[in-house]
């Protein structure tokens, strides 16, 4: 069996999205003809990403090699390095310090010196693993983008076939303003550079949406590209499915799960049901569930600053274990997806676990773009372009349930069957075996 270097700044026990997707390989990978070893680093808490989390030295200090039924981990100590450790959350001169070291950083890791990295723990261990340890291919999950260099590195000293999976863009996001400015756009220019000089080493470029492999395509012309979705695990399907699922008809129940970025347009979706819950108060309680909305401070606040006075209709929930979520999704009546105001092109993990249920899921706005096209083959998207007509869906809806009418959607499960975790590590390993 063909062996395969899993390289995974995050993975569990974290609980960030980003965990999960090395996971699914390590747990499949196994019955498609390659073994999976996976290099992580030790977690204080299940998850976190700000910064004081992700930088915080690990409690244990010790290398732990875990060998499970199908795969095996080796997790890291995190001691960081300087600028880290002088991390701290409060404005000040040590925090200006840290700003200081942090550009520094930057500038040294993107012109090729990796020693400075605060991910150097993880360029020592593999380097010295791979002198001793025999491998088919590597593949570098990120971000963090700064580890590509190790795939680099691993090329150029082992002559190893690696795969470059991007999570997210990298120097073309579109949201990137942070690079018009001084000192940074010095350090953007060294980054943009050193993206192409470690990926186009890579044998296979993946990623998680195809806009996002035309985007990368766009400028770093790669031959061997590949979109692998995030998808759900079976598992998750499983536990819905034995979930009952209890009729009320006194309620019309709205669930969104996870963070809001500034620039998605909740304010059309608080401000349509401000409309419509005066208008249906003697008729249906419209409840909406934010769920793992207090997670982020400023994403709370803002959340608290646009439901005040309707309080009895919002739910603002605090995050909780993935079985206690799924509880909630089967009992909605609708499942809701705010995109960005401008198309970005990712699909987001949580559309995977909506497409579970036989739910309508409300988009907006809708740019017509992968989540659209995924949407429209699941049977499951219902579309909005503006505030108007996210309040015309709304009511549509909540007027279905009222007349005890189905909905109109026609569900096709065996599309939501392609978009298994199982079934995109089969697109993964057969991308790995089509680009040799």
């Amino acid at each position: 069996m063909k062996k395969i270097l899993i390289l995974a700044y995050r993975f569990p026990p974290n609980n960030e999205t980003g965990a999960f997707r090395p996971l699914s390989w390590a747990e499949n990978m196994k019955e498609l003809g390659y073994y999976p070893v996976v290099v992580s680093r030790h977690w204080n808490t299940n998850g976190g990403n700000s910064v004081g989390q992700l930088i915080q030295p690990s409690k244990e200090q010790e290398i732990k090699h875990e060998k499970l039924e199908n795969y095996e981990v080796f997790y890291l100590p995190f001691k960081g390095n300087v600028r880290t450790r002088t991390f701290t959350p409060k404005e000040g001169l040590k925090r200006m310090w840290y700003r200081v070291l942090y550009y520094l950083e930057q500038f040294l890791e993107y012109s090729g010196i990796y020693q400075v990295s605060m991910y150097y723990f993880m360029y020592k261990f593999v380097l010295n693993h791979l002198k001793e340890n025999k491998y088919d291919k590597v593949i570098i999950t990120a971000a963090p983008y700064e580890l590509f260099q190790l795939g680099y590195l691993i090329k150029k000293k082992f002559n190893i076939d690696w795969i470059a999976d991007y999570r997210d863009p990298w120097t073309n996001r579109t949201d990137a303003t942070y690079k018009n400015y001084f000192p940074y756009s010095i350090i953007w220019n060294l980054e943009k550079k050193a993206e192409k000089k470690w990926v186009k080493s890579a044998h296979l470029i993946t990623n998680t949406s195809y806009w996002l492999t035309d985007r990368i395509k766009s400028y770093i012309p790669h031959s061997n590209a590949a979109t692998i979705f995030n998808g759900y695990f079976e598992k998750d399907e499983t536990f819905l499915n034995s979930i009952p699922r209890v009729e009320n008809q006194k309620v019309f129940t709205i669930l969104y799960n996870g963070n809001l970025f500034s620039d998605q347009p909740i304010n059309w979706f608080v401000d349509a049901l401000k409309n419509l819950i005066p208008k249906y108060k003697n008729q249906i309680h419209i409840q909406v569930q934010f769920a793992g909305i207090t997670y982020i401070p400023s994403t709370f606040q803002r959340m608290k600053q646009l439901i005040q006075g309707w309080e009895e209709n919002f739910i603002l929930m605090d995050r909780m274990n993935k079985n206690s979520y799924l509880e909630l999704q089967r009992q909605a009546d609708c499942l809701l997806l705010v995109d960005y105001l401008k198309e970005n092109g990712m699909v987001v993990s949580k559309v995977f676990d909506y497409i579970l249920s036989p739910t309508p899921i409300l988009v907006f706005p809708n740019h017509d773009g992968s989540v659209t096209k995924l949407l429209k083959s699941t049977g499951h998207g219902v579309f909005a372009n503006n505030q108007n007509e996210v309040q015309l869906q709304l009511e549509e809806l909540i007027n279905k349930k009222l007349n005890k009418k189905e909905s109109n959607l026609v569900f096709n499960f065996e599309a939501v069957n392609s978009y298994s975790r199982k079934e995109q590590t089969k697109t993964l390993v057969k991308a790995i075996i089509n680009s040799n």
